[in-house]
């Protein structure tokens, strides 16, 4: 499995994620990478908490395509300050249901 991540110049991201362009840096803590990735298959959406911008927090679900790949993905971004953890069944929920119709309409016919 290859796992690339574009992220901004932000220091706390980079102490998490040290990942630049296609390069995997060799400092990560790939046992953490691979704990993160496994809760995010398990319940099918990620969070990224203030890893790459300071002060915004968004949700993401994977668009997967006719091999199973994902060639995108379809997220909710918001001030941290709004984030309600409450909600994040709701958004998870309704993002996944757009998902659906999303791989839907990309399902060659």
């Amino acid at each position: 499995m290859f796992f690339a991540v574009r992220m901004r110049s932000s220091a706390r991201a980079r102490r998490r994620w040290p990942i630049s362009g296609r390069q995997l840096d060799p400092d990560i803590d790939l046992a953490r990478l691979a704990k993160d990735l496994s809760i995010v298959r398990k319940r099918r959406f990620a969070i990224n908490n203030q890893l790459t911008e300071a002060g915004v927090t968004a949700i993401g679900v994977a668009v997967r395509g006719g091999t199973g790949e994902p060639p995108g993905a379809l997220a909710i971004a918001m001030q941290t300050a709004r984030f309600t953890t409450s909600l994040v069944p709701d958004w998870a929920e309704q993002l996944s249901a757009a998902v659906a119709r999303i791989e839907t309409a990309l399902t060659p016919k």
